[in-house]
């Protein structure tokens, strides 16, 4: 397969870029639908979600679902911008979607509506790692961030569950701060809090006190799911194993002991990937960026070539599903966020 040039990367993440403006909501972003298949074969608007789960397996999950700002966050992070008038535009916009999802206590929720649903450290943390990344937040701000992300690693006294992992950040903040939502117990997920990570260690740097020692427990906790080989299984919400590798090759990129510690498996990890079933659009974009991140290898060019030659003829990839409702046979993905990946990967500057 020959080895894509620097001027078919351009014009191929330029065109994607027309894509996912084209498949842009009212709002001016992309957004996920949901699916019952991994594969994303069929797929619907996300507010149609509650009642297909109740349709076909007979629960009510109590809310209604409904469009999604999380896919902003993952659009500003990745998608490589120009200084022309529409990409500065686009960034501009995106960067305004997420920050009108931050609650007064520096969290961040999932949907735009206000459907009872909690905010999470999950959606805060790529929030907040987008607009820290484009340089659209103080360090103060950080600082402030991670303050309230390392409440979520602290469990309620009362709570006498054997599957609470003290010091861990847990996917919902478990303090009852957040009147009108509904109650979420414990729950946890490796990518989650891989992904939390990245800010915790951030803000650490720049004056963030853990005196409880979560950031020490959260990263345990991170590394202990790679080294074990637990990943390859996906976690509650990624069901995949790419979204972790993804995760954790952010935190070897910027931080050098969690690399010495990570890198030889992460790398492992990825080979395995090459090896294993051909990965759909979404997770070969995930691999060719935790390459990168990683320092890239030898593989890496092939890679690119699959990933330009499964470009449709308007500028996107195919959907593939990126998370689920927790155990919840409920998939969200699209072709708009296969192609942000899509986009990070074949980034010129990489």
């Amino acid at each position: 397969m020959a080895v894509p040039d620097i001027d078919c990367r351009q014009r191929a993440v330029a065109h994607a870029k027309s894509f996912l403006l084209s498949r842009a909501d009212g709002r001016g972003v992309p957004r996920a639908q949901v699916s019952l298949s991994p594969t994303m074969d069929t797929a619907c608007d996300a507010g149609d979600g509650r009642g297909v789960l109740l349709r076909e397996f007979g629960r009510d999950i109590g809310f209604d679902l409904g469009d999604e700002r999380f896919s902003a966050s993952l659009a500003l992070a990745h998608v490589p911008y120009a200084s022309d008038e529409q990409d500065l535009q686009l960034a501009e916009r995106l960067a305004e979607v997420v920050r009108s999802g931050r609650s007064a206590r520096n969290r961040f929720g999932f949907f735009f509506d206000h459907n009872g649903f909690p905010p999470d450290s999950d959606c805060t943390a790529m929030a907040v790692g987008a607009l820290h990344d484009r340089g659209l937040i103080s360090d103060l701000e950080l600082v402030g961030y991670g303050r309230e992300l390392l409440a979520a690693g602290v469990a309620p006294e009362t709570e006498a569950d054997a599957a609470i992992r003290p010091g861990v950040v847990m996917v919902y903040w478990q303090d009852a701060a957040d009147p009108g939502t509904l109650a979420r117990g414990p729950r946890y997920d490796a990518v989650a809090c891989g992904n939390t990570l990245y800010i915790l260690r951030h803000a650490q740097a720049r004056g963030l006190a853990d005196p409880a020692g979560i950031i020490t427990a959260t990263t345990d906790y991170v590394v202990d799911h790679l080294l074990s080989g637990r990943f390859r299984e996906g976690t509650r919400y990624y069901p995949r194993p790419e979204p972790f590798l993804h995760a954790i090759s952010r935190l070897c990129a910027a931080f050098p002991d969690i690399d010495a510690v990570c890198g030889a498996a992460l790398a492992d990890g990825l080979a395995d990937a090459d090896e294993g079933e051909k990965l759909s659009s979404l997770d070969l974009a995930l691999t060719v960026i935790a390459a990168d991140n990683l320092g890239g290898d030898r593989e890496q060019h092939g890679r690119r070539a699959e990933l330009l030659a499964r470009q449709d003829d308007s500028g996107g990839w195919p959907a593939g599903a990126y998370y689920r409702m927790g155990r919840l046979p409920l998939y969200w993905g699209s072709a708009a966020l296969t192609s942000i990946f899509a986009a990070g990967a074949l980034a010129c500057d990489r």
